[in-house]
């Protein structure tokens, strides 16, 4: 009885105490997967480490004792791969403890790891180290260059890596080394205490002209990052000179201990397409390079083959585009003159439409296509159907890959359909609408009684083109001196033609009026009067129209002698927003929701009659968002002052937080909106991507203040988008000249071709925080800029700054007198500024490494804190307002006008 009690007793114990939870724990924690860990150095030559080895599960915490030798240095602490064939990211959390150092060299590390994933069996835990000693620089041992990633990779149609020199005559060199806008490299580098970094310098070595560059500005890339003695790499580099030219790379590989080694080559970087075109239309079939007269158009071709509406006709075109004018031209003959050695570039294909949208059918032709010497030649032989519009499209290629398109737009010819008489007009009715860029004419041609037949254009004061409508009026015509109205004109015989000038419209045939009295007198009734319905083509998006056709109810034929419009409004009374068109098929802009439609039947004498109205739904967003910009420029920044973007149909495309999706990027060329120049969708145009909440102002940040146009794009839900280019100015990159006379605190700044002047001071906003604040304009303008000074602004530090210059700083106040403190020294709490006079501390950060010039990180970095004191300091970095992995410094301005700046350091 005491037995069972006592069991019991125990079970109860147990169930009611903490000690059965710490049991539970410790059975789930042995049964837990485990990770085995190995501790381990590269070599004793660094130190030793304590404990060779663990079991973890995940949030195991470990405690690592690293006593590293004198002359080894701890770079970071690594987890690898059972094999250590790679680094395991995110694997452990490294957190240093503590640091001893000792008399003897030694410094003891005690580091804490975490353990951060469960599935993982066995991992390497080692100390990144190198010795201090060490000064064998790493070797590149593999470095293929080429124009695809396969032959990078394979080491095939490699570039060959060699420097260009100004005389160089070889057109086996100038052909290896002509690229487009990249290249791919493979590369493979080795060093004995481990490679750390590839960096690829760029720089602009001679024009396209051949004239050496003297003085171009270097861009720097750093490719990737390393942490073992063996590394390699294979990417495409896309230049960042915007000029084609010589282009010379510099690929530097750094080891963990700060050696390097480099191999450089030249490179003819051939990106902008500018071929020469020419079009030759002769009838007979010679040889592009032996014809000689090129004057006659098109038009006059075709006028001359008397083609029908039924006719067909194999008809030759030569499209001759003259070569590249660029790729080769730094190269020199043995007389030291250019030469240009023309790029060749192949037709890749043509393309024919009889619609002005590309999505409808092609036109059905063939064309063959050779090479001659410089010129590209193509002879298309294909059946043309005679008046129909022809909208082609050749895309052409040079030996680089660089695209261009050729757009080539050939209307029918204008052909008059109708006349119709009253007493004071008559009323050409045309085929078809006119072109908006036509500037199409009327021609007479009379006979008198008696006389011999004169043809004379019709002035342009007696005529007047509805260019929608495809009518032309005609009120009055000129025999001899005399200009007569239509109602007066001397009997006789009249023929009216309309024709387009240049090369897109053909002379249409004749019509007869034969005598100035006669009149027609068909009677208007509601016979002619047509039942119809209309339809709508698929919306095509950012068209901004909408392609819509009448049908006639089945057996209708229009009455020659009356003119049929077409009337349509959003308006169902179409007393507003109402537009005509004598086409049965037509465009409407900017159509969205309900349109509706009705003809009206005119006879000669200006009668009409209405159908019904019938209607039809165009609800459907092809428009794109609506945008108004203002905005001021800054070296380093581009800032909205103004930034109103909308879309009343299906909305901006936002975010999930409701922030408009802005794409954006930089650059030097005059690219044109709204064509193939600019593609939204690519991958190697850097496109870049912010999320701009409207209540806010915009802020766009720019990789170098060399930087000369900004474009935008913003789209809608249905994939409409605008885009839009701000020009940003050629900064010079010197500092804009400014006067300041202290006694009456007049700022004077010299502006350069009218361009706007910025001034800011540094105004104290709580007593502890300071914020740049525009001056206002206050004295207007002169040869300079103005402005005159409050006393809050001559103490404290001014910025002036234009549009092509890069920031200018003083301090109004300063008295000049001998002052001896302006230095800092940095320490581990801060840096320690030393001053008797003002000073203005700021600290900047950059994405990449801007050396050891000040003036680069004022005008290009990014300013992430700054302060301002007039005594001896100590200034504190917030690295928290650093992005992780940028590169960071601290400036300091005195009022005497010394800059000093600490070393740059990396924010890892």
């Amino acid at each position: 009885m005491l037995f069972c009690f006592s069991l019991i007793s125990c079970k109860n114990f147990l169930d009611g105490s903490s000690i059965k939870k710490e049991l539970d724990g410790v059975i789930a924690y042995e049964k837990a997967f485990k990770t085995s860990v190995r501790i381990m150095v590269d070599t004793s030559d660094y130190g030793d480490i304590y404990p060779p080895e663990a079991a973890l599960i995940k949030g195991d915490t470990l405690e690592i004792t690293f006593t590293k030798k004198k002359d080894a240095v701890l770079k970071k602490w690594l987890c690898f791969s059972s094999d250590l064939s790679q680094i395991i990211e995110d694997a452990v959390t490294f957190t240093e403890e503590s640091k001893q150092s000792f008399d003897s060299g030694l410094t003891q590390y005690k580091v804490k790891a975490v353990l951060n994933k469960d599935d993982l069996s066995d991992i390497v835990i080692k100390p990144k180290c190198y010795l201090s000693t060490e000064t064998e620089p790493p070797e590149i041992k593999t470095l293929n260059i080429a124009r695809t990633k396969d032959d990078a990779l394979n080491g095939t149609n490699p570039i060959k890596l060699s420097d260009y020199e100004s005389d160089a005559t070889d057109y086996d060199w100038i052909k290896n080394h002509h690229v487009a806008k990249s290249v791919w490299v493979y590369f493979e580098g080795t060093d004995s205490s481990g490679c750390d970094s590839l960096t690829v310098t760029e720089r602009l070595t001679f024009d396209t002209e051949g004239n050496e560059v003297s003085g171009a500005a270097e861009t720097s890339k750093e490719i990737k990052k390393f942490t073992e003695t063996d590394c390699s790499a294979c990417f495409e580099y896309v230049f960042d000179q915007v000029s084609d030219g010589i282009i010379e790379l510099v690929f530097e590989l750094t080891d963990v201990a700060g050696n390097s080694c480099s191999s450089q080559t030249s490179l003819i970087k051939d990106s902008i397409v500018k071929p020469k075109s020419d079009l030759s239309n002769e009838v007979d079939k010679q040889e592009p390079d032996k014809v000689t007269d090129r004057s006659r158009t098109v038009a006059e071709v075709l006028a001359s083959a008397n083609l029908t509406e039924d006719d067909k006709l194999p008809f030759p075109w030569y499209f001759i585009f003259e070569g590249d004018q660029t790729p080769y031209a730094t190269a020199k003959d043995i007389t030291g003159t250019k030469y240009y050695d023309r790029d060749e570039w192949t037709i890749e294909k043509i393309e024919c439409w009889t619609d002005e949208d590309s999505s409808k059918q092609q036109l059905d032709f063939e064309f063959t296509k050779d090479n001659e010497g410089t010129l590209t030649t193509s002879s298309i032989d294909f059946l043309r159907k005679a008046y129909e519009d022809l909208y082609i499209l050749i895309t052409l290629k040079d030996s680089v890959g660089n695209i261009h398109e050729h757009k080539m737009d050939l209307y029918k010819s204008l052909e008059i359909r109708q006349c119709v008489k009253n007493s004071t007009a008559l009323v050409l009715v045309l085929n078809k609408s006119i072109n908006e860029r036509a500037s199409p004419q009327v021609g007479v041609s009379y006979r008198l009684a008696g006389k011999e037949e004169f043809t004379l254009p019709v002035k342009s004061n007696v005529v007047n083109f509805d260019k929608s409508a495809g009518t032309a009026t005609v009120t009055g015509v000129k025999i001899g001196s005399k200009t007569y109205e239509i109602s007066e004109l001397p009997e006789g015989e009249y023929k009216f033609s309309v024709q387009g000038a240049g090369k897109t419209y053909i002379s249409s045939p004749w019509i007869y009026q034969t005598t100035a009295a006669q009149e027609l007198s068909n009677v208007l009734s509601a016979d002619d009067i047509p039942d119809f319905t209309v339809t709508a083509e698929k919306a095509v998006l950012n068209a901004c129209k909408r392609r819509v056709k009448v049908h006639y109810q089945e057996g209708f034929t229009k009455n020659k002698d009356f003119t049929y419009v077409i009337q349509y409004s959003p308006d169902s009374n179409f007393a507003s927003g109402f537009a005509y068109s004598s086409q049965d098929e037509f465009d409407i802009y900017n159509a969205a929701g309900i349109y509706y439609f009705r003809i009206l039947v005119y006879d000669q004498e200006g009668n009409y009659l209405s159908s019904d109205k019938v209607q039809l739904d165009l609800s459907y967003d092809n428009i794109p968002p609506q945008i108004n910009i203002a905005v001021t420029p800054f070296p380093e920044k581009v800032v909205f002052d103004n930034l109103v973007v909308t879309d009343s149909l299906s909305g901006l495309q936002k975010d999930s937080e409701n922030n408009v999706i802005i794409q954006y990027f930089f650059s030097n060329k005059d690219l044109a909106l709204n064509s193939s120049a600019i593609d939204w969708k690519s991958v190697t145009m850097a496109i870049n991507i912010l999320y701009w909440d409207e209540t806010e102002n915009l802020t766009v940040y720019k990789d170098s203040n060399t930087q000369k146009n900004l474009y935008l794009c913003f789209s809608d839900n249905n994939s409409n988008y605008t885009e839009a280019k701000i020009e940003l100015g050629t900064p010079s990159g010197e500092s804009p000249q400014f006067e300041y006379e202290k006694d009456t605190g007049l700022l004077t700044v010299t502006v350069e071709r009218s361009l706007p002047a910025y001034v800011q001071y540094l105004k104290n906003i709580d007593g502890k925080n300071y914020e740049w604040t525009f001056i206002n304009d206050r004295n207007g303008y002169g040869n300079g800029k103005y402005y005159t000074l409050t006393d809050e602004e001559k103490e404290s530090f001014v910025r002036v700054w234009t549009d092509v210059s890069n920031y200018a700083y003083f301090y109004p106040s300063f008295d000049n007198e001998n002052y001896k403190l302006a230095d800092l020294s940095a320490g581990s709490r801060g840096i320690t500024v030393f001053t008797d006079q003002p000073c203005l501390v700021q600290t900047f950060y950059c994405s990449y490494d801007l050396g050891q010039d000040a003036s680069d990180w004022i005008n290009r970095g990014f300013e992430a804190q700054r302060q301002t004191e007039k005594t001896s300091f100590t200034y504190v970095i917030d690295v928290n307002s650093i992005p992780y992995s940028n590169y960071y410094t601290t400036v300091v301005q005195f009022a005497d006008g010394t800059v000093v700046m600490s070393d740059v350091k990396q924010n890892y």
